[in-house]
């Protein structure tokens, strides 16, 4: 697992790669493309993810979100018509500078690209209704998730 400092430069630099992209980079952003980084592309965040109505959410990446913003590392502007977005600071960016291994063995882990990691949150957002259904039905009458989707 990484250390807290790691995982801020993780989350920052993640933030920077789907901004480049032209990722509105709102919260809801940010937890789903988190949630694929952590679970997908095998980077080990310290991240627990709960099923919720608009996708994977985790109060812990929450938490660490306000925090990251608390100290001066991410702030949010709005940007209309979507409303806030994440940015990083000046001070984020610099932050970045101290990690240069972490997000190194980052990238390298992920064989994915951001591209591909973004047709997969299409592809939850699509079918997550149904995951969500699955769940509740898990939840009411026992496990009925055969595949490991829900776990």
């Amino acid at each position: 697992m990484m250390k807290r400092m790691q995982q801020d430069a993780v989350l920052l630099s993640l933030i920077n790669e789907m901004k480049a992209k032209g990722s509105w980079c709102g919260e809801t952003h940010i937890q789903k493309a988190a949630y694929f980084l952590q679970a997908l592309m095998q980077v080990p965040m310290s991240f627990k993810f709960i099923l919720y109505k608009h996708g994977p959410y985790s109060f812990d990446l929450s938490d660490e979100v306000t925090a990251l913003r608390a100290d001066r590392l991410l702030e949010y502007k709005t940007r209309l018509p979507y409303g806030p977005s994440l940015f990083p600071t000046k001070e984020g960016q610099e932050f970045l500078i101290r990690y240069p291994k972490t997000l190194s063995n980052m990238r390298k882990r992920s064989s994915l690209s951001l591209r591909k990691l973004e047709r997969w949150e299409l592809l939850i957002w699509n079918v997550w209704p149904l995951l969500f259904s699955l769940h509740s039905t898990k939840t009411k009458r026992g496990n009925h998730d055969r595949f490991g989707l829900l776990s």
